[in-house]
């Protein structure tokens, strides 16, 4: 089969002639074989010519079907777009970036007149379902978040059985740029995190990791904002580690290593977390002029931030020590001992912009202040249930004291509230310990309902109080002390307790 008998001439002629030769070469070969026999000749014949490898597959993927791709499409599929292409309603500028998993285009969509930017899949992937899904799940959760510091998605469209992302264009250059100049100064730096951080709490806020924060993912527009883009690799909280699993190939490495937390590296769950590392990298390129666990390559990178600490911090740590410990908790081995939330390293950031970078590390910010501050959380949580328990005990005897229908109502109610109080908190000190990149959602869901749990306990203490205030005065102003005790155990102790622990995650209360 001649694989250009439907294209025209100067379509043909896009392709360097030694190239489309050795295209034709090997396709023509392959179109004979099947199975196996086909595979091992593919690999021989392509070499180590990768790019190769994935057209002749690509074409061999719609040979002998009614594709548009044959007719229409099959140079896009190769060579990707030209300038004054259409692509659907869009034509084609030219071609503004370019990666491992997609390429994009500046484009002016000829209906609005306006500039937008298109995502579209790398030529060699445009035929594997396992990526056009991972595509269109991009779209997605991207479109999901709203806040000017993330690009906003127009549309998921599909062209001649292309399909591609419309985004906003944002004109500007990368921080890869900025970063060759030199490092920037504290004041930048800290700029730089304020803005990422906002935007990286947007997209958690809506249950979304990125997962592969890096300088040339981060654009800064004409105006100094900073626009975070591509969310390709990006992973949901809640349900889409099974759908990760089955759209990522077995022992394949998806992101850009240098920019990887550890646990990413090691193959195994990336929460949040894991973008506060690769925050904590980028911040300290920014600062000292170059990456932290200096390396290019795989081996060299995983290796260093699987096992190394962070290089070329000294002076920092001694210029700017607040900015040097914001960076030093992002780049924590152990997630738990990370800032529990974009919105909490954001708060910190603020401090810092306030103070200046030379501030002191605030309280509670080491990784062993962390630890404290936790072990008082969870202490904080089994001595609520143990007064709990005492004082549920103490409404069985004013039960038993007035025998009146009354108190018996009381204890019921003060055992079933007692009941969901303790609940709710077992819960959260198990889920801190066994899965803790969902305790500050389950804390803001669980807030509230402690709220009113906690208030009417309190209620309920003394109402007690007063039922048996003529016969037993004593025990009446105990539990009358203890209902004062508790409402102020929730309305104060409580809340300082929680922001000790998640710092600017969990704001009501």
């Amino acid at each position: 089969m001649d694989i250009c008998e439907n294209l025209a001439p100067s379509k043909v002629g896009e392709l360097s002639a030694s190239r489309f030769s050795r295209l034709q070469s090997v396709f023509d070969a392959a179109t004979a074989l099947s199975g196996d026999a086909r595979q091992s000749y593919i690999v021989e014949a392509c070499g180590g010519d990768e790019d190769l490898r994935n057209e002749v597959e690509a074409l061999l993927s719609v040979h002998g079907t009614d594709s548009p791709l044959l007719e229409t499409g099959l140079l896009r599929l190769l060579n990707g777009f030209s300038e004054g292409d259409l692509v659907g309603p869009y034509r084609v500028v030219r071609e503004i970036g370019r990666g491992g998993m997609g390429v994009v285009y500046l484009a002016e969509d000829t209906r609005l007149h306006r500039q937008v930017a298109l995502k579209i899949l790398a030529p060699s992937l445009r035929t594997s379902g396992k990526q056009q899904v991972r595509f269109r799940r991009e779209a997605e959760m991207a479109a999901n978040i709203s806040h000017p510091g993330v690009a906003t998605i127009y549309a998921l469209e599909e062209s001649e059985s292309i399909q591609y992302i419309v985004t906003e264009y944002v004109p500007g250059e990368t921080l890869d740029i900025e970063f060759k100049r030199g490092p920037l100064d504290s004041d930048a730096v800290i700029d730089i995190g304020l803005q990422l951080s906002a935007a990286l709490s947007a997209a958690h806020g809506k249950g979304v990791t990125h997962r592969d924060l890096k300088p040339n993912n981060i654009i800064r527009a004409s105006d100094g904002k900073l626009k975070l883009v591509d969310f390709g690799l990006a992973l949901g909280f809640e349900s889409d580690e099974d759908t990760h699993t089955r759209l990522t190939d077995p022992g394949s490495l998806l992101g850009t290593p240098a920019y990887m937390s550890p646990e990413q590296l090691r193959g195994n769950s990336a929460d949040f977390r894991s973008d506060l590392f690769s925050m904590g990298i980028l911040l300290c390129e920014a600062a000292i002029g170059q990456h932290p666990f200096a390396g290019s390559t795989v081996a060299v990178t995983m290796a260093a931030l699987l096992e190394s600490e962070p290089k070329g911090m000294e002076q920092l740590r001694v210029t700017s020590p607040g900015l040097a410990a914001v960076i030093d908790r992002c780049l924590q081995k152990d997630p738990e001992l990370r800032f529990t939330s974009a919105a909490e390293l954001h708060e910190e950031l603020e401090r810092l912009h306030q103070q200046g970078p030379n501030a002191v590390p605030a309280m509670g910010y080491s990784p062993s202040d962390r630890q404290v501050t936790l072990a008082w959380w969870v202490f904080h949580q089994f001595a609520v249930i143990t007064f709990c328990c005492l004082l549920t005990a103490a409404l069985w005897l004013v039960k038993e004291w007035v025998p009146s229908v009354l108190p018996r109502l009381t204890f019921i109610l003060g055992l079933a509230v007692a009941g969901v109080i303790t609940v709710i908190r077992i819960h959260l000190v198990f889920t801190s310990r066994y899965n803790p990149s969902a305790i500050i959602r389950e804390s803001s869901r669980a807030l509230p309902w402690l709220r009113r749990a906690d208030w009417s306990f309190s209620v309920i203490l003394a109402v007690a109080a007063i039922e048996i205030a003529m016969e037993r005065e004593l025990v009446a102003a105990l539990l009358l002390g203890a209902a004062v005790a508790y409402w102020a155990v929730f309305n104060f102790v409580e809340p300082a307790t929680r922001r000790s622990v998640f710092p600017g995650a969990l704001r009501k209360g």
